[in-house]
Protein backbone atom coordinates (compact mmCIF):
# COMPACT_ATOMS: atom_id res chain seq x y z
CA UNK A 1 0.00 0.00 0.00
CA UNK A 2 0.99 3.24 -1.04
CA UNK A 3 1.74 6.42 1.96
CA UNK A 4 -1.24 8.13 -0.30
CA UNK A 5 -3.37 5.72 0.01
CA UNK A 6 -3.41 4.76 3.60
CA UNK A 7 -3.53 8.49 3.55
CA UNK A 8 -6.66 8.02 2.41
CA UNK A 9 -8.28 5.98 4.17
CA UNK A 10 -7.53 7.34 7.35
CA UNK A 11 -8.89 10.25 5.83
CA UNK A 12 -12.26 8.30 4.62
CA UNK A 13 -12.88 6.99 8.01
CA UNK A 14 -12.42 10.47 10.06
CA UNK A 15 -14.96 12.42 7.80
CA UNK A 16 -17.89 11.09 9.41
CA UNK A 17 -16.20 11.91 12.65
CA UNK A 18 -14.98 15.08 12.59
CA UNK A 19 -15.23 18.18 9.88
CA UNK A 20 -13.33 18.52 6.60
CA UNK A 21 -10.41 20.40 8.29
CA UNK A 22 -10.19 18.55 11.49
CA UNK A 23 -10.29 15.07 9.49
CA UNK A 24 -7.46 16.43 7.10
CA UNK A 25 -5.09 17.33 9.95
CA UNK A 26 -5.48 14.55 12.10
CA UNK A 27 -5.21 11.83 8.85
CA UNK A 28 -1.99 13.81 8.25
CA UNK A 29 -0.72 13.34 11.91
CA UNK A 30 -1.72 10.08 12.17
CA UNK A 31 0.26 9.11 8.98
CA UNK A 32 2.90 10.79 9.94
CA UNK A 33 3.01 9.21 13.38
CA UNK A 34 3.62 5.72 12.03
CA UNK A 35 5.34 6.28 8.69
CA UNK A 36 7.74 9.47 9.65
CA UNK A 37 6.23 11.07 6.26
CA UNK A 38 4.81 14.55 6.53
CA UNK A 39 2.32 16.44 4.13
CA UNK A 40 5.11 17.54 1.93
CA UNK A 41 6.55 13.93 1.56
CA UNK A 42 2.48 12.55 0.87
CA UNK A 43 2.22 15.34 -1.71
CA UNK A 44 5.43 15.01 -3.85
CA UNK A 45 6.03 11.09 -3.62
CA UNK A 46 2.70 9.58 -3.33
CA UNK A 47 3.91 6.14 -4.36
CA UNK A 48 6.15 5.86 -1.56
CA UNK A 49 5.30 1.86 -0.38
CA UNK A 50 4.58 1.59 3.07
CA UNK A 51 5.54 -1.73 5.02
CA UNK A 52 2.91 -3.88 6.04
CA UNK A 53 3.44 -3.99 10.00
CA UNK A 54 2.77 -0.29 9.39
CA UNK A 55 -0.23 -0.72 7.92
CA UNK A 56 -1.51 -2.27 10.50
CA UNK A 57 -0.76 0.11 12.75
CA UNK A 58 -2.30 2.57 10.98
CA UNK A 59 -5.05 0.37 10.60
CA UNK A 60 -5.53 -0.73 14.56
CA UNK A 61 -5.02 3.56 14.82
CA UNK A 62 -8.35 3.58 12.51
CA UNK A 63 -10.19 1.14 14.60
CA UNK A 64 -9.46 3.04 17.51
CA UNK A 65 -10.23 6.56 16.19
CA UNK A 66 -14.10 5.14 15.04
CA UNK A 67 -14.32 4.65 18.98
CA UNK A 68 -14.10 8.38 19.20
CA UNK A 69 -10.75 7.90 21.50
CA UNK A 70 -8.66 11.34 21.42
CA UNK A 71 -5.62 11.27 18.59
CA UNK A 72 -2.93 12.23 21.70
CA UNK A 73 -4.01 9.11 23.86
CA UNK A 74 -3.66 6.77 19.81
CA UNK A 75 -0.10 8.11 19.68
CA UNK A 76 0.67 8.40 23.28
CA UNK A 77 2.01 12.03 22.95
CA UNK A 78 1.25 15.51 22.38
CA UNK A 79 2.94 19.06 22.12
CA UNK A 80 2.45 21.89 24.46
CA UNK A 81 4.34 25.02 24.54
CA UNK A 82 7.88 23.81 23.33
CA UNK A 83 7.57 20.24 25.38
CA UNK A 84 7.11 17.11 24.01
CA UNK A 85 4.82 15.64 26.10
CA UNK A 86 3.63 12.27 26.89
CA UNK A 87 0.11 11.28 27.62
CA UNK A 88 -2.09 8.27 28.32
CA UNK A 89 -5.87 7.77 30.36
CA UNK A 90 -4.34 8.74 33.45
CA UNK A 91 -4.06 12.27 32.96
CA UNK A 92 -6.33 15.07 30.79
CA UNK A 93 -4.50 15.98 27.46
CA UNK A 94 -3.35 19.37 27.81
CA UNK A 95 -6.12 22.00 26.43
CA UNK A 96 -5.31 25.10 24.02
CA UNK A 97 -6.02 27.16 27.01
CA UNK A 98 -4.00 25.70 29.55
CA UNK A 99 -1.34 26.60 26.16
CA UNK A 100 -2.76 30.46 27.12
CA UNK A 101 -2.38 30.02 30.99
CA UNK A 102 1.33 28.81 30.18
CA UNK A 103 2.03 31.85 28.02
CA UNK A 104 0.61 34.64 30.19
CA UNK A 105 3.04 32.97 32.77
CA UNK A 106 6.00 32.82 30.60
CA UNK A 107 5.39 36.80 29.66
CA UNK A 108 5.43 37.94 33.13
CA UNK A 109 8.24 35.64 34.06
CA UNK A 110 11.02 35.79 31.62
CA UNK A 111 14.21 33.90 32.53
CA UNK A 112 13.07 33.41 35.75
CA UNK A 113 15.25 32.31 38.81
CA UNK A 114 12.12 31.63 40.87
CA UNK A 115 10.59 28.80 42.52
CA UNK A 116 7.22 27.61 40.76
CA UNK A 117 5.19 25.20 42.32
CA UNK A 118 2.69 23.22 40.03
CA UNK A 119 -0.51 21.69 41.79
CA UNK A 120 -2.69 19.26 40.31
CA UNK A 121 -0.14 18.67 37.36
CA UNK A 122 -1.00 15.84 35.84
CA UNK A 123 1.30 15.09 33.02
CA UNK A 124 3.51 18.31 33.93
CA UNK A 125 3.00 19.94 30.83
CA UNK A 126 2.58 23.35 32.21
CA UNK A 127 5.76 22.92 34.81
CA UNK A 128 7.92 20.92 32.13
CA UNK A 129 7.02 24.09 29.09
CA UNK A 130 7.87 26.69 31.87
CA UNK A 131 11.20 24.98 33.21
CA UNK A 132 12.36 24.90 29.33
CA UNK A 133 11.97 28.81 28.76
CA UNK A 134 13.07 28.88 32.40
CA UNK A 135 16.26 26.57 33.13
CA UNK A 136 17.03 28.66 35.76
CA UNK A 137 14.12 28.14 38.32
CA UNK A 138 13.73 25.37 40.51
CA UNK A 139 10.05 23.62 40.00
CA UNK A 140 8.24 21.68 41.89
CA UNK A 141 5.41 19.79 40.97
CA UNK A 142 2.25 17.30 42.99
CA UNK A 143 -0.35 15.44 42.03
CA UNK A 144 -1.88 12.56 43.64
CA UNK A 145 -1.16 8.82 42.35
CA UNK A 146 2.29 7.02 41.70
CA UNK A 147 0.72 6.54 38.09
CA UNK A 148 0.38 9.79 37.23
CA UNK A 149 4.03 10.76 38.73
CA UNK A 150 5.90 8.74 36.99
CA UNK A 151 4.09 9.82 33.63
CA UNK A 152 5.43 12.97 34.97
CA UNK A 153 8.61 11.59 35.03
CA UNK A 154 8.86 10.72 31.96
CA UNK A 155 8.29 13.83 30.47
CA UNK A 156 10.46 15.78 32.46
CA UNK A 157 13.13 13.41 31.60
CA UNK A 158 12.52 13.29 27.68
CA UNK A 159 12.29 17.17 27.47
CA UNK A 160 15.44 17.33 29.77
CA UNK A 161 14.38 19.56 32.52
CA UNK A 162 14.47 19.18 36.44
CA UNK A 163 11.33 18.77 38.30
CA UNK A 164 10.73 17.81 41.75
CA UNK A 165 7.44 16.04 41.90
CA UNK A 166 5.25 15.02 45.05
CA UNK A 167 2.98 13.29 45.45
CA UNK A 168 -0.03 14.19 47.25
CA UNK A 169 -3.45 14.71 47.78
CA UNK A 170 -4.46 18.42 48.38
CA UNK A 171 -7.63 18.08 50.02
CA UNK A 172 -5.88 15.68 52.86
CA UNK A 173 -4.66 17.27 56.05
CA UNK A 174 -1.63 15.99 55.58
CA UNK A 175 -0.90 18.71 52.75
CA UNK A 176 -2.39 21.37 54.10
CA UNK A 177 -0.82 21.29 57.22
CA UNK A 178 2.49 19.24 56.87
CA UNK A 179 4.09 20.42 53.48
CA UNK A 180 5.60 23.25 53.34
CA UNK A 181 7.73 25.11 50.44
CA UNK A 182 8.56 28.47 49.73
CA UNK A 183 7.57 29.39 46.52
CA UNK A 184 7.42 32.68 44.26
CA UNK A 185 4.77 31.49 41.65
CA UNK A 186 2.03 28.89 41.97
CA UNK A 187 0.25 27.38 39.38
CA UNK A 188 -2.82 25.24 38.86
CA UNK A 189 -5.04 23.91 36.50
CA UNK A 190 -7.10 21.65 39.37
CA UNK A 191 -10.50 19.71 38.62
CA UNK A 192 -13.44 22.29 38.27
CA UNK A 193 -16.37 20.54 35.74
CA UNK A 194 -19.52 20.15 37.82
CA UNK A 195 -20.96 17.35 37.59
CA UNK A 196 -23.87 19.18 36.47
CA UNK A 197 -22.04 19.94 33.64
CA UNK A 198 -21.62 16.53 32.10
CA UNK A 199 -24.27 16.98 29.61
CA UNK A 200 -22.34 20.01 27.75
CA UNK A 201 -19.54 17.68 27.24
CA UNK A 202 -17.92 15.70 24.24
CA UNK A 203 -18.47 11.97 24.78
CA UNK A 204 -15.02 10.93 23.59
CA UNK A 205 -13.74 13.66 26.93
CA UNK A 206 -15.94 11.47 29.13
CA UNK A 207 -15.59 8.13 27.73
CA UNK A 208 -11.56 8.60 27.64
CA UNK A 209 -10.27 10.92 30.13
CA UNK A 210 -9.74 10.89 33.90
CA UNK A 211 -12.99 12.08 35.73
CA UNK A 212 -10.95 12.44 38.50
CA UNK A 213 -8.98 15.32 37.19
CA UNK A 214 -12.45 17.14 35.96
CA UNK A 215 -15.32 16.60 37.84
CA UNK A 216 -16.07 18.48 41.42
CA UNK A 217 -19.12 18.18 43.02
CA UNK A 218 -21.95 20.59 42.27
CA UNK A 219 -22.32 21.58 45.90
CA UNK A 220 -18.86 22.53 46.24
CA UNK A 221 -17.29 22.83 43.16
CA UNK A 222 -14.82 25.83 44.42
CA UNK A 223 -12.83 22.72 46.86
CA UNK A 224 -9.78 21.96 44.99
CA UNK A 225 -9.01 26.10 45.02
CA UNK A 226 -10.06 26.69 48.81
CA UNK A 227 -6.99 24.03 49.63
CA UNK A 228 -4.85 25.90 46.64
CA UNK A 229 -5.57 29.17 48.12
CA UNK A 230 -4.84 28.31 52.23
CA UNK A 231 -1.82 26.29 51.02
CA UNK A 232 -0.34 28.98 49.04
CA UNK A 233 -1.01 31.99 52.12
CA UNK A 234 0.93 30.48 53.83
CA UNK A 235 3.90 29.15 51.80
CA UNK A 236 3.85 31.90 48.69
CA UNK A 237 6.21 34.50 49.25
CA UNK A 238 4.41 38.29 49.64
CA UNK A 239 4.03 39.93 46.51
CA UNK A 240 4.23 35.67 44.43
CA UNK A 241 2.01 35.03 42.18
CA UNK A 242 -1.06 32.84 42.04
CA UNK A 243 -2.27 31.62 38.45
CA UNK A 244 -5.27 29.52 38.12
CA UNK A 245 -7.43 27.90 35.24
CA UNK A 246 -10.94 28.25 35.91
CA UNK A 247 -14.45 27.24 35.21
CA UNK A 248 -15.42 30.43 32.99
CA UNK A 249 -18.74 30.33 35.04
CA UNK A 250 -17.34 30.43 38.47
CA UNK A 251 -15.35 33.24 37.98
CA UNK A 252 -17.11 35.61 40.22
CA UNK A 253 -16.68 32.91 42.86
CA UNK A 254 -13.36 32.49 42.79
CA UNK A 255 -12.18 35.89 42.80
CA UNK A 256 -14.51 36.40 46.03
CA UNK A 257 -12.76 33.78 47.41
CA UNK A 258 -8.92 34.94 46.54
CA UNK A 259 -10.00 38.30 47.87
CA UNK A 260 -11.17 36.23 51.24
CA UNK A 261 -7.63 34.61 51.34
CA UNK A 262 -6.72 38.53 51.29
CA UNK A 263 -5.12 38.30 47.55
CA UNK A 264 -4.82 41.57 45.78
CA UNK A 265 -4.31 42.60 42.26
CA UNK A 266 -6.92 40.14 41.04
CA UNK A 267 -7.10 39.76 36.88
CA UNK A 268 -9.12 37.75 34.90
CA UNK A 269 -8.19 36.64 31.40
CA UNK A 270 -10.55 35.45 28.74
CA UNK A 271 -9.59 32.57 26.46
CA UNK A 272 -9.54 32.86 22.75
CA UNK A 273 -13.49 31.34 23.08
CA UNK A 274 -13.60 34.49 24.94
CA UNK A 275 -15.16 32.39 27.92
CA UNK A 276 -13.40 33.47 31.09
CA UNK A 277 -10.71 30.95 31.60
CA UNK A 278 -7.80 32.32 33.75
CA UNK A 279 -7.07 34.59 37.16
CA UNK A 280 -3.83 35.75 38.49
CA UNK A 281 -3.58 36.71 41.95
CA UNK A 282 -0.87 38.51 44.49
CA UNK A 283 -0.14 37.79 47.56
Amino acid sequence: MTVKEIWGKVYQNLLPLEDEREALALAYRIVEHFTGFDKLHISLYPQTEIKQDTVFKINEAISELNTRKPIQYIIGKTKFGEANIFVDENVLIPRPETEELLFWMLKENPECKCTLLDVCMGSACIAIAFGIKNPKAQIYAIDYTSQILELAKKNALSNDVQVDFLCYNILSEEFINSFNQCCDIIVSNPPYVRQSEKKFMHDKVLKFEPAAALFVPDEDPLIFYRAITQWACKNLVIGGKLYLEINESLANEVILLLQGFNFHSIELRFDMQNKARMIKAIH
